[in-house]
């Protein structure tokens, strides 16, 4: 699987479908932007699409690079190893109500059209979401809808005084004998009155259900750099994809603020892990540049990132003695 140019084919996908069914694309912002002042690192495409809320006659879509931090709170612990990682770009599309039947057959069309096959497809719901679940009634999911009794399992919360309920729309992985969620689309409230809906999945989720992927960083793009058999490996790969997206758009390890902390912690989290892989400090230096130097075709400058590490490697002596 050569993952950059599966990325690349389905990234050219998803705007060439919704380009055509008449939305209208967003540009994607820095992760490190502050856009949206709910979050300190860029998440999820919802956070370009929260000026549009309430609004009529809106329809759009984005493929926004995003980082989810949440990990790092247990991020050297094998046992509760997540499946997500920490960067991915998230594909999303957000509509007004005038439109939310057309985001879900559009949405169910898109999966189709990637050769999802609706035999091994399923919608999973509440049974609260009649707006949602009126479309998919005349889709040809229709005989695959399934009812759950656990209605906590819909519920979103937004910030902001925003909520939202989905239904959930996953596909049969035979290797695992089980559904694997494939997207949400969720259905948005602020002061109980609905606002609009989107469709919320990413890179690779899609990526991961398609190729039969139990881990998402095994079908990012680092993965053609780097083996991922092994819970260190994995997690270096991670380090390293983390710590690259914050160092490309500027970040520093020696910034005192949230950001300059996460980095440093990915830093610190690329040599611990290679050093599990007994990789030297020198190797991590020249796969971070390499893999900054792929993914986002800037050349960087090795002594620097080299001087990040050495200070890091400094400090943590310190502390053990």
């Amino acid at each position: 699987m050569n993952t950059v140019q599966e990325h690349q084919l389905l990234e050219k996908h998803f705007k060439s479908f919704f380009q055509s069914r008449g939305y209208n694309y967003l540009e994607s912002v820095p992760v490190t932007s502050g856009l949206d002042s709910s979050v300190y690192l860029i998440n999820s495409a919802t956070n370009l699409f929260k000026p549009f809320l309430g609004r009529k006659y809106v329809r759009v879509f984005a493929i926004q690079p995003s980082m989810r931090t949440q990990i790092l709170k247990n991020y050297y612990c094998r046992e509760v190893e997540t499946e997500y990682p920490t960067c991915f770009d998230s594909y999303g599309v957000y509509v007004s109500m005038e439109y939310v039947s057309k985001l879900v057959l559009d949405s169910i069309e898109l999966f189709l059209t990637l050769g999802f096959c609706p035999k091994q497809m399923r919608v999973r719901t509440s049974g609260k979401d009649e707006i949602l679940l009126g479309p998919v009634h005349d889709s040809v999911l229709r005989h695959r809808i399934e009812l759950d009794t656990r209605t906590e399992k819909y519920d979103h919360a937004y910030g902001c005084s925003l909520t939202g309920r989905a239904i959930k729309i996953d596909c049969y992985q035979e290797w695992q004998k089980k559904y694997k969620n494939l997207c949400y689309i969720i259905l948005i409230f602020k002061g109980g009155m609905p606002q609009g809906a989107e469709l919320a999945t990413s890179d690779q989720l899609i990526l991961m259900r398609a190729f039969n992927h139990q881990y998402g960083v095994s079908v990012s793009r680092i993965a053609d750099l780097l083996s991922m058999d092994t819970f260190e490996q994995r997690r270096f790969a991670d380090s390293v994809a983390g710590a690259s997206r914050m160092l490309y758009e500027g970040l520093r390890p020696n910034s005192s603020n949230t950001n300059g902390r996460t980095l440093k912690k990915y830093l610190k989290a690329v040599l611990w892990f290679g050093n599990k892989l007994d990789f030297s400090v020198e190797k991590c230096v020249n796969i971070v540049c390499e893999y900054i130097r792929l993914e986002y075709n800037i050349q960087v400058n090795s002594a620097e990132i080299d001087g990040y590490f050495m200070r890091l490697e400094g400090v943590e002596k310190n502390e053990e003695q």
